[in-house]
């Protein structure tokens, strides 16, 4: 499971589903913009690798722009890769 939801589901920890509390409140809260947080991580994700598809398909027909689509897939494919070393090391 992923380090983000695992945290936001310990904060819900020993939460009943109908207190009403502040502190109960505050955690589903806080919960909830955890993820959120992951969910808008994912979508950049998706966006990225759609962006990159399409550069590639775009690479592939032979057009005045294909070379300079082949080069944007290839720098946003090295950022990715940078990106994830970081993660990795960190």
């Amino acid at each position: 499971m992923n380090e983000r939801l695992a945290e936001a589901i310990a904060i819900l920890g020993d939460i009943e589903a109908d207190d009403a509390s502040n502190d109960a409140r505050g955690r589903r809260a806080h919960a909830r913009v955890i993820a959120m947080i992951e969910f808008a991580d994912e979508v950049s994700g998706m966006r990225r690798e759609q962006r990159i598809a399409n550069l590639l398909t775009l690479a592939q027909m032979d057009k005045k722009d294909s070379k300079s689509a082949l080069e944007e897939a290839r720098r946003l494919l090295e950022l990715d890769t940078e990106s994830r070393v970081l993660k990795t090391a960190a």
